[in-house]
């Protein structure tokens, strides 16, 4: 049993979750933790990543082009996404934000803004990183 806990060590960063701010090679990974659907298409400055959930969601990841780095997720449906997984490493950030008195599913941050609003069958928001915006890329456009 020791001699395994090493090895269980050394796969975990292989399952962790990655989300928002991390390489696009996480929008996969993403993917499967979610078991989605998945579709890309990519524009001048960023690569859009479409998710399509069992629940009938639909997430968007949006990753820069030149960094490869996700900067953006939105997404629209009937069910909630897994939050953790698609904030990542900025999930943490997210609940003390909303801990913070920032309203309901509003977290304004310098390093994180996160929108999330809806009821039951008509969930929505999108959530975004202000300094890994490509030049070029307005908040507006994450939907």
């Amino acid at each position: 049993m020791k001699a395994s806990f090493p090895i269980i060590l050394l796969l975990f960063p292989l399952c962790s979750w990655a989300g928002l701010g991390g390489n696009g090679a996480s929008v996969i990974s993403d993917g499967q933790a979610l078991q989605a659907k998945v579709q890309s298409s990519a524009s001048t400055l960023y690569t859009v990543t479409i998710l399509q959930l069992q629940s009938g969601t639909v997430v968007k990841e949006y990753a820069d082009n030149a960094t490869g780095t996700v900067f953006g997720i939105a997404w629209q449906g009937p069910l909630m996404p897994n939050l953790r997984q698609l904030l990542g490493a900025y999930f943490d950030a997210y609940l003390k934000g909303l801990h913070a008195g920032t309203g309901p599913g509003y977290v304004d941050t310098p390093d994180l803004v996160v929108r999330s609003d809806g009821h039951m069958r008509a969930f929505s928001g999108h959530a975004y990183i202000p300094n890994l915006l490509p030049p070029g890329v307005l908040p507006a456009d994450i939907k």
